[in-house]
């Protein structure tokens, strides 16, 4: 009968598209899709080995330490105190992941809003601040002309933080404080006479410019001569950088 069986195969050969009807009939059998719904993702390996290393644990420890009937310590409270530690071990090794993301996460943001907060920075030359200072030294002598020393000595103060504001604030410098001026102002460290002569004038400035004392001749006489000392000092230091563009004396 086998060999009968074999003989009728041979004269009937299955045809191209009788194999692939067979193919198509077995994949889309209810037995192959249950054996794929069945079937563990690649992704869920790791899960999954690990839960079972969890199980292997926990099966080892109470196989190894069985609780007894009526036994309220022993080997029952050592078995507890195992799986005890474990979560705690489980708990403290989340917590330091979980921190150990938002570090990194802080890290990412802060990096980003840096790059973005640069990329909006406006471009100061070194053209624009001694613009920006020979106007204010204009206006200084117009309002010396007409008698106002109270707005002669704001506008020299005005002209010496031109030079070293940052760049962020450089639009908006004429409409600040002195104290948010010299807050924004990078003095040179091997100068001290330059922040000598800056803390004069602000000195100067502050009660008259701000408050109500009253600006005489000599006052202004004070604020031209410190202005003529930080002048001087800016002139003696090398170009620096602050911010994206070179600030200092040409």
């Amino acid at each position: 009968m086998v060999a009968e069986d074999a003989a009728a195969g041979l004269a009937s050969p299955l045809t191209n598209q009788a194999l692939r009807n067979q193919a198509r009939d077995i994949l889309q059998g209810a037995e192959y899709q249950a054996y794929m719904a069945d079937k563990p993702k690649p992704g869920d390996d790791w899960l999954s080995k690990w839960l079972d290393q969890i199980g292997q644990w926990l099966h080892d420890l109470f196989r190894d330490h069985p609780p007894e009937v009526g036994d309220t310590g022993g080997k029952a409270l050592e078995q507890f105190i195992h799986i005890g530690f474990f979560a705690v071990l489980v708990f403290v090794a989340l917590v330091l992941l979980l921190a150990l993301l938002w570090w990194g996460y802080t890290l990412v943001r802060a990096w980003l809003a840096a790059r973005r907060r640069d990329n909006r920075l406006p471009v100061v030359t070194h053209a624009d601040r001694q613009a920006l200072q020979q106007s204010h030294c204009d206006a200084a002598a117009a309002s010396l002309a007409a008698g106002d020393y109270r707005q002669a000595i704001h506008y020299l103060f005005l002209a010496a933080t031109a030079r070293l504001v940052d760049d962020a604030v450089f639009a908006v410098s004429d409409v600040m404080t002195g104290r948010e001026l010299l807050a924004h102002c990078r003095l040179e460290a091997t100068s001290p006479d330059l922040a000598t002569a800056l803390g004069q004038l602000h000195a100067i400035d502050e009660p008259r410019w701000f408050g109500r004392q009253e600006a005489l001749q000599t006052d202004y006489a004070v604020a031209q001569s410190a202005y003529e000392v930080f002048d001087r000092q800016l002139q003696c230091l090398q170009p620096v950088r602050h911010g994206g563009d070179a600030k200092g004396a040409a």
